[in-house]
């Protein structure tokens, strides 16, 4: 996932996975989920902020609770995990803050029996978190390095479910031939990619960034007939979403 946010932390230095059974979100027992859990107050901290911003979806809390951050990351970076802050990834690339992704992801307004695909996987920690929530989910990069090593993370934490791709997700190429309820870019972008809004579902929804003359916003377009409802919520500052598949990386 690639944002490029305000403040952010200096760096210290096409394969599948088929979709099969859904977890369960009550996977609080699971040994490798409690023991990857970050420090409690640091949780109970980032809810509570969560809450203030207006966030109250349970559900949605209850993923954050039971989706380990610090196993997507570095050790190094343990300390700001749930701060809002931005975090290195290889191929000069940045994880979003948890808090703009609980923004991205309310705004996403998922619901458990809905298809989602994701443009940019990036560290895959909000790909576990949309696999805790809906039915489905698929998730491109243009990164190989990315996507193995958010693989491995997902995999790590017993959610090998996820169909994660490698190639160019803005453009629809390398993607399954099927439709999505929501579609979510995880770049900035100045204008709606109509390959993948023609991957919508009726009455789905693209959640995006647009970037206008002077300001960027965080959108959720919902397509209903030949109609478009925009609903902004909030600024946001991320970088452009860069088109095509790396070919080095």
């Amino acid at each position: 996932m690639r944002f490029s946010e305000k403040t952010s932390i200096k760096s210290s230095s096409s394969s599948v996975i088929s979709y099969r059974s859904k977890p369960r979100l009550n996977i609080s027992a699971s040994p490798v989920f409690m023991n990857m859990d970050t420090d409690d107050h640091d949780m109970a901290r980032f809810i509570m902020a969560l809450r203030a911003q207006g966030i109250r979806d349970t559900t949605l809390m209850a993923a954050f609770e039971h989706t380990p951050r610090a196993a997507f990351f570095e050790p190094n970076y343990a300390a700001y995990l749930y701060q809002d802050i931005a975090l290195p990834l290889p191929c000069g690339e940045e994880a979003s803050s948890s808090h703009f992704i609980a923004r991205v992801l309310s705004a996403a307004a998922l619901q458990p029996q809905e298809q989602i695909l994701e443009i940019g996987t990036g560290s895959g920690y909000q790909t576990a978190l949309l696999s805790l929530i809906a039915k489905r989910v698929v998730s491109i990069d243009r990164y190989r390095t990315l996507a193995t090593l958010a693989r491995k993370c997902l995999s790590a934490i017993g959610l090998s479910h996820v169909d994660l791709r490698v190639g160019d997700g803005l453009a629809g190429y390398d993607l399954p031939q099927a439709s999505f309820d929501c579609i979510i870019i995880n770049g900035a972008v100045s204008e709606v990619p109509e390959a993948l809004s023609d991957r919508l579902l009726p009455n789905g929804r693209l959640i995006l960034c647009m970037q206008n003359e002077n300001e960027q916003v965080l959108q959720a377009l919902h397509f209903t007939g030949d109609s478009v409802k925009a609903v902004n919520h909030g600024s946001s500052n991320m970088a452009p979403m860069k088109p095509g598949r790396a070919i080095a990386l």
